[in-house]
């Protein structure tokens, strides 16, 4: 800038860089007038690949040229001062803008103590019933083995593990006579 005031260059005629988001452009300001830039009002993002800006996140790129060519969502006069929060945005500013929680992540305690806030016989019902098994017919089972194990959820669990595995071992032909070795056939169990 000094160089071209020594060498008689009025000021309003110095060609300046724009410094608003995603315009780039070189002005000078005796041009300069409302609209001249097109320009983005946030700074941008960059997320695992993709990028976009904050103020317009529903336009992504995956590659700089596809970024680059991002046209802005405002208008107004071009600037050479940089803006304030000019940092662009990453991983962590993107996940810290979930409110809620997944419902279907496990607490981080339920992980750990290999418990699922779903218990067993119930996740084994929605999955039943998932691949086409009737609800009545499951429920009509648990209360048969509820009455049997007079409401113990462990021997009631095992159970339908042991049948399950005779079903399973009927099915690929292991519990047939001399199907296999003697003794052979579905194991055992354990809550």
């Amino acid at each position: 800038a000094g160089s071209a005031a020594a060498a008689g260059v009025d000021p309003l005629d110095q060609q300046r860089a724009c410094k608003n988001f995603g315009c780039n452009k070189k002005y000078c300001e005796r041009a300069n007038f409302d609209g001249e830039c097109r320009h983005h009002t946030k700074p941008p993002v960059f997320h695992e690949t993709a990028k976009y800006w904050s103020c317009c996140p529903h336009k992504k790129a995956y590659d700089w040229e596809s970024f680059m060519e991002i046209k802005g969502c405002a208008y107004g006069k071009h600037s050479d001062v940089k803006p304030q929060n000019n940092a662009a945005l990453g991983g962590s500013h993107v996940r810290g803008q979930t409110n809620k929680p997944d419902p279907n992540l496990k607490k981080i305690e339920d992980f750990n103590s290999g418990r699922s806030a779903v218990k067993p016989l119930e996740a084994l019902k929605h999955a039943l019933i998932g691949v086409g098994c009737s609800a009545a017919d499951y429920d009509k089972a648990l209360q048969v083995l509820g009455e049997k194990f007079k409401g113990d959820e462990k021997e009631i669990t095992a159970e339908i593990a042991t049948e399950f595995g005779f079903g399973l071992h009927n099915l690929i032909g292991t519990t047939q006579p001399g199907g296999g070795a003697a003794g052979s056939g579905p194991p055992k169990f354990a809550p």
